[in-house]
């Protein structure tokens, strides 16, 4: 029987594989990690959530918002505003990318402010819709 490596062990396996990596990757894809196992637990107790059906919103491509779109949706936007070297965490995506690839980062409509339960949350900031443009591009995304 072959041995079953965790996705966490994974990564870690593939950041000793580089003695100068400084961690900032291995934290956007924990985080991420993280999110998918949130929404995945979600998802297999939806109906005793009563998470499963729409919103009743609509959304900018004429679609019918589903609350567990909704929810992995508010999940997935706070993992780059918990990393405090979110600016590392992209430039090694645009490279983990490859030629023709492509990052997509999903922000709040609108920049709220640092409130206290982002800080007790563990966010470092709060994007604008702007924000991660500079992000992005400084790390070379165009």
């Amino acid at each position: 029987m072959s041995k079953i490596t965790t996705v966490q062990q994974h990564i870690l396996d593939q950041e000793r594989l580089y003695p100068r990596a400084t961690g900032d990757f291995t934290a956007l894809l924990t985080s991420l990690t993280v999110a998918a196992k949130i929404i995945s637990r979600e998802v297999n107790k939806a109906g005793l959530a009563k998470i499963i059906g729409e919103t009743g919103e609509t959304n900018i491509q004429g679609e019918k918002v589903q609350k567990l779109d909704e929810f992995s949706n508010d999940v997935l936007i706070n993992v780059l505003e918990r990393l405090e070297g979110d600016r590392a965490a992209v430039a090694k995506a645009f490279t983990s990318c490859g030629p023709g690839g492509g990052l997509v980062i999903l922000v709040h409509a609108f920049g709220l402010h640092m409130r206290v339960l982002d800080r007790k949350l563990g966010h470092y900031r709060r994007y604008t819709a702007r924000g991660p443009r500079k992000l992005l591009e400084g790390a070379g995304f165009t």
